[in-house]
Protein backbone atom coordinates (compact mmCIF):
# COMPACT_ATOMS: atom_id res chain seq x y z
CA UNK A 1 0.00 0.00 0.00
CA UNK A 2 1.43 3.62 -1.02
CA UNK A 3 1.27 6.19 1.21
CA UNK A 4 1.07 9.57 -0.26
CA UNK A 5 2.93 12.75 1.69
CA UNK A 6 -0.34 14.80 2.49
CA UNK A 7 2.39 17.79 1.81
CA UNK A 8 3.76 17.07 -1.55
CA UNK A 9 6.64 19.43 -2.88
CA UNK A 10 5.59 22.56 -4.62
CA UNK A 11 6.08 22.28 -8.45
CA UNK A 12 9.26 24.54 -9.11
CA UNK A 13 8.12 28.14 -9.88
CA UNK A 14 8.75 29.71 -13.64
CA UNK A 15 11.21 32.43 -14.62
CA UNK A 16 9.15 35.34 -16.95
CA UNK A 17 11.38 33.93 -19.66
CA UNK A 18 9.90 30.06 -19.52
CA UNK A 19 6.18 30.95 -18.67
CA UNK A 20 6.72 33.44 -21.63
CA UNK A 21 7.49 30.42 -23.68
CA UNK A 22 5.08 27.91 -22.69
CA UNK A 23 2.00 30.08 -23.35
CA UNK A 24 3.88 30.93 -26.76
CA UNK A 25 3.98 27.16 -27.57
CA UNK A 26 0.44 26.71 -26.39
CA UNK A 27 -0.83 29.30 -27.95
CA UNK A 28 0.55 28.01 -31.67
CA UNK A 29 -1.02 24.57 -30.34
CA UNK A 30 -4.63 26.58 -31.12
CA UNK A 31 -3.62 28.77 -34.36
CA UNK A 32 -4.70 27.73 -37.70
CA UNK A 33 -1.14 27.32 -39.81
CA UNK A 34 -0.56 30.54 -41.52
CA UNK A 35 0.16 30.46 -45.45
CA UNK A 36 2.65 32.43 -46.36
CA UNK A 37 2.34 34.93 -48.79
CA UNK A 38 3.04 34.07 -52.69
CA UNK A 39 5.63 35.99 -54.64
CA UNK A 40 3.18 37.75 -57.47
CA UNK A 41 6.41 37.10 -59.58
CA UNK A 42 7.10 33.27 -58.96
CA UNK A 43 5.69 30.76 -61.20
CA UNK A 44 3.16 28.54 -59.58
CA UNK A 45 2.48 24.72 -61.14
CA UNK A 46 -0.32 23.63 -62.77
CA UNK A 47 -3.04 21.56 -61.71
CA UNK A 48 -4.33 18.55 -62.72
CA UNK A 49 -7.40 20.12 -65.17
CA UNK A 50 -5.25 22.88 -66.41
CA UNK A 51 -2.51 20.64 -67.35
CA UNK A 52 -4.53 18.58 -69.79
CA UNK A 53 -6.06 21.39 -70.89
CA UNK A 54 -2.51 22.71 -72.08
CA UNK A 55 -1.74 19.34 -73.28
CA UNK A 56 -5.04 19.22 -75.22
CA UNK A 57 -3.75 22.49 -76.69
CA UNK A 58 0.00 22.14 -77.30
CA UNK A 59 -1.18 18.80 -79.69
CA UNK A 60 -4.01 21.45 -81.39
CA UNK A 61 -7.11 19.47 -80.05
CA UNK A 62 -7.80 22.35 -77.72
CA UNK A 63 -8.87 24.66 -80.12
CA UNK A 64 -11.93 26.85 -79.31
CA UNK A 65 -13.81 23.71 -78.01
CA UNK A 66 -13.08 24.89 -74.30
CA UNK A 67 -14.41 28.63 -75.16
CA UNK A 68 -16.99 29.79 -72.57
CA UNK A 69 -18.81 32.49 -74.27
CA UNK A 70 -21.92 34.72 -73.08
CA UNK A 71 -23.37 37.94 -74.26
CA UNK A 72 -25.79 40.48 -72.46
CA UNK A 73 -28.35 42.86 -74.65
CA UNK A 74 -28.28 45.85 -72.49
CA UNK A 75 -31.46 47.71 -72.87
CA UNK A 76 -31.79 51.47 -71.19
CA UNK A 77 -29.56 54.47 -70.84
CA UNK A 78 -25.38 52.96 -70.44
CA UNK A 79 -22.56 54.31 -69.06
CA UNK A 80 -19.86 53.10 -70.93
CA UNK A 81 -17.03 54.39 -68.77
CA UNK A 82 -18.59 52.41 -65.40
CA UNK A 83 -18.53 49.10 -67.16
CA UNK A 84 -15.21 49.21 -68.57
CA UNK A 85 -13.90 50.47 -64.87
CA UNK A 86 -16.39 47.58 -63.30
CA UNK A 87 -14.85 44.98 -65.80
CA UNK A 88 -10.99 46.46 -65.27
CA UNK A 89 -11.79 45.99 -61.11
CA UNK A 90 -12.74 42.11 -61.98
CA UNK A 91 -10.06 41.73 -64.08
CA UNK A 92 -7.40 43.42 -61.35
CA UNK A 93 -8.90 41.35 -58.60
CA UNK A 94 -8.81 38.08 -60.01
CA UNK A 95 -5.50 36.38 -60.74
CA UNK A 96 -6.67 33.69 -63.30
CA UNK A 97 -7.47 36.37 -65.42
CA UNK A 98 -4.01 38.22 -65.89
CA UNK A 99 -2.13 34.14 -65.99
CA UNK A 100 -1.32 32.41 -69.09
CA UNK A 101 0.55 29.35 -69.31
CA UNK A 102 4.40 28.85 -70.36
CA UNK A 103 7.06 26.26 -70.35
CA UNK A 104 9.93 27.03 -67.88
CA UNK A 105 12.28 24.01 -68.36
CA UNK A 106 10.72 21.36 -69.55
CA UNK A 107 7.35 21.54 -67.41
CA UNK A 108 4.37 24.04 -67.79
CA UNK A 109 4.11 26.80 -65.55
CA UNK A 110 1.06 29.62 -64.58
CA UNK A 111 3.04 32.46 -65.19
CA UNK A 112 0.55 35.62 -63.91
CA UNK A 113 1.08 39.07 -65.59
CA UNK A 114 0.34 42.38 -63.22
CA UNK A 115 -2.50 44.21 -63.86
CA UNK A 116 -1.63 47.36 -66.45
CA UNK A 117 -5.35 48.40 -67.11
CA UNK A 118 -8.15 47.56 -69.06
CA UNK A 119 -9.59 49.37 -72.02
CA UNK A 120 -13.32 47.70 -73.41
CA UNK A 121 -13.36 48.37 -77.33
CA UNK A 122 -16.57 49.41 -78.83
CA UNK A 123 -17.91 49.09 -82.10
CA UNK A 124 -20.78 51.34 -83.60
CA UNK A 125 -23.16 49.44 -85.28
CA UNK A 126 -26.08 52.03 -84.73
CA UNK A 127 -25.88 53.81 -88.35
CA UNK A 128 -26.52 50.65 -89.72
CA UNK A 129 -30.59 49.67 -91.23
CA UNK A 130 -32.30 46.80 -89.19
CA UNK A 131 -31.07 44.26 -91.51
CA UNK A 132 -27.91 44.65 -91.55
CA UNK A 133 -27.06 45.85 -87.91
CA UNK A 134 -28.85 42.45 -87.05
CA UNK A 135 -26.41 40.56 -89.46
CA UNK A 136 -23.42 42.72 -88.17
CA UNK A 137 -24.01 41.74 -84.87
CA UNK A 138 -24.67 37.77 -85.38
CA UNK A 139 -21.28 38.02 -86.98
CA UNK A 140 -19.83 39.64 -84.38
CA UNK A 141 -21.21 37.60 -81.82
CA UNK A 142 -19.91 34.08 -83.82
CA UNK A 143 -16.12 35.63 -83.72
CA UNK A 144 -16.23 36.86 -80.18
CA UNK A 145 -17.33 33.11 -79.56
CA UNK A 146 -14.81 31.24 -82.00
CA UNK A 147 -11.91 33.49 -80.82
CA UNK A 148 -8.78 31.64 -80.70
CA UNK A 149 -7.16 32.16 -77.31
CA UNK A 150 -3.21 31.66 -76.98
CA UNK A 151 -2.37 30.11 -73.85
CA UNK A 152 1.20 31.12 -73.65
CA UNK A 153 0.61 34.75 -74.64
CA UNK A 154 -2.76 35.47 -72.70
CA UNK A 155 -5.47 37.37 -72.42
CA UNK A 156 -7.38 34.48 -71.51
CA UNK A 157 -9.88 37.17 -71.16
CA UNK A 158 -12.15 38.70 -74.13
CA UNK A 159 -14.70 41.24 -73.81
CA UNK A 160 -16.21 43.67 -76.12
CA UNK A 161 -19.09 46.17 -76.48
CA UNK A 162 -20.89 46.54 -79.28
CA UNK A 163 -23.46 49.59 -79.29
CA UNK A 164 -26.98 49.05 -81.67
CA UNK A 165 -28.64 52.35 -80.11
CA UNK A 166 -27.96 54.94 -77.93
CA UNK A 167 -29.68 52.82 -75.35
CA UNK A 168 -29.51 49.14 -76.85
CA UNK A 169 -26.01 47.63 -76.46
CA UNK A 170 -24.77 44.13 -76.77
CA UNK A 171 -21.64 43.30 -74.15
CA UNK A 172 -19.93 40.01 -75.46
CA UNK A 173 -17.45 38.21 -73.27
CA UNK A 174 -15.71 35.00 -74.09
CA UNK A 175 -12.85 33.82 -72.36
CA UNK A 176 -10.96 30.07 -71.61
CA UNK A 177 -12.27 27.26 -69.43
CA UNK A 178 -9.98 28.04 -66.98
CA UNK A 179 -11.32 31.40 -66.11
CA UNK A 180 -14.89 29.96 -66.17
CA UNK A 181 -15.65 29.79 -62.35
CA UNK A 182 -14.92 34.13 -62.73
CA UNK A 183 -16.82 34.65 -65.56
CA UNK A 184 -20.30 33.01 -63.95
CA UNK A 185 -19.88 34.99 -60.93
CA UNK A 186 -19.67 37.86 -63.13
CA UNK A 187 -22.52 37.51 -65.39
CA UNK A 188 -25.63 36.26 -64.17
CA UNK A 189 -29.10 37.07 -66.25
CA UNK A 190 -31.69 35.78 -68.71
CA UNK A 191 -30.77 38.44 -71.57
CA UNK A 192 -28.45 36.36 -73.20
CA UNK A 193 -27.00 36.10 -77.04
CA UNK A 194 -25.70 33.22 -78.23
CA UNK A 195 -23.89 32.40 -81.88
CA UNK A 196 -26.30 31.74 -84.61
CA UNK A 197 -24.71 28.90 -86.33
CA UNK A 198 -22.32 27.13 -83.49
CA UNK A 199 -24.20 23.84 -82.64
CA UNK A 200 -22.33 23.55 -79.52
CA UNK A 201 -23.39 26.66 -77.89
CA UNK A 202 -26.81 26.24 -78.89
CA UNK A 203 -27.48 24.46 -75.43
CA UNK A 204 -25.87 26.37 -73.60
CA UNK A 205 -27.37 29.96 -74.41
CA UNK A 206 -30.69 31.21 -75.72
CA UNK A 207 -30.77 33.54 -79.25
CA UNK A 208 -32.02 36.84 -78.51
CA UNK A 209 -29.86 38.93 -80.49
CA UNK A 210 -32.69 39.87 -82.70
CA UNK A 211 -35.23 40.95 -79.84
Amino acid sequence: MTIQDPNPAAPPELTAAKRALLEARLWGLHRAPTVPRRDPAAPVPLTFDQERLWLLDRLGQGETAYNIFTGRRLRGPLDVAALERALGEVVRRHDVLRTTFREVGDAPVQVIAPFAGFALPLEDLSALDAEARAAALHRRVAAAAGHRFDLAAGPLFLAALVRLAPDDHALLVCVHHVVAEVLQTVFRGEDEIAPQSSGRYRNQFRQVAGR
